[in-house]
């Protein structure tokens, strides 16, 4: 049985899923992100956002709810972290997507990266040339063409991890200090592969070559 996702669309450049929302999910745009879901083939379940970057700001119907936060949210926050609040609040057991969240502006992506360990859910972050999933306690299971790169990056601590399928392991007792390379550019030597870690936020960069995906999202993702 499928288990609800939710999309939060940003404003940023557009690099497409490898596997579609399902009908159950909810698609948030935000603010500018109402742009990219022509390429999802999907309409919006709410629009969230000041609006400011689009020419015509959404209009609600029996299908769409338009929200718009208070205009203090939006001095002190951004929208991204207003979406994330917000998911906090009404779906806080649904695994994250995300899309538009690249960029050219260097300080702009790394800022949608910098808040996600406000998440206490997995993360799935579609960027242009890989596949960012992030969390606590994580579990990732995936196929990947041989060699293909794998990274893991520590923010906090991480503890109990295991890597399987790949070409580089390491001893269950040691742990990855934050902002170490230790676990970065592995690559994948088996059919399926699977990282996963028992305490402590990281970041896992997968291949956009990927066919499969599943572990902590509720759901298998297949190609």
């Amino acid at each position: 049985m499928n288990h609800k996702h939710v999309w939060l669309s940003l404003s940023g450049e557009f690099a497409a899923p490898l596997f579609p929302p399902a009908q159950e999910d909810c698609i948030i745009a935000v603010d500018g992100g109402l742009q990219h879901l022509t390429h999802l083939h999907r309409t919006a379940d709410i629009c969230l956002g000041d609006f400011d970057s689009t020419k015509t700001p959404p209009v609600e119907t029996p299908t769409t709810k338009v929200i718009q936060p208070s205009a203090r949210d939006f001095t002190d926050f951004t929208d991204f972290e207003i979406a994330l609040k917000y998911c906090a609040q009404h779906y806080p057991n649904a695994p994250l997507q995300i899309i538009g969240a690249g960029g050219k502006e260097a300080d702009h992506a790394f800022a949608n990266l910098w808040v996600l360990p406000r998440c206490s859910v997995p993360v799935i972050m579609w960027l242009e040339t890989a596949v960012l999933v992030a969390g606590y306690q994580l579990q990732c299971h995936f196929s990947a063409p041989i060699g293909a790169k794998v990274s893991l990056f520590a923010l906090h601590t991480l503890s109990g991890i295991r890597l399987s399928g790949l070409r580089w392991h390491l001893p269950l007792e040691e742990s990855v200090p934050p902002y170490s390379v230790r676990t970065a550019r592995n690559e994948v030597a088996a059919d399926t592969a699977s990282v996963s870690w028992e305490s402590g936020y990281g970041f896992l960069f997968l291949p956009r070559t990927l066919t499969a995906l599943d572990g902590s999202f509720h759901r298998a993702l297949k190609r």
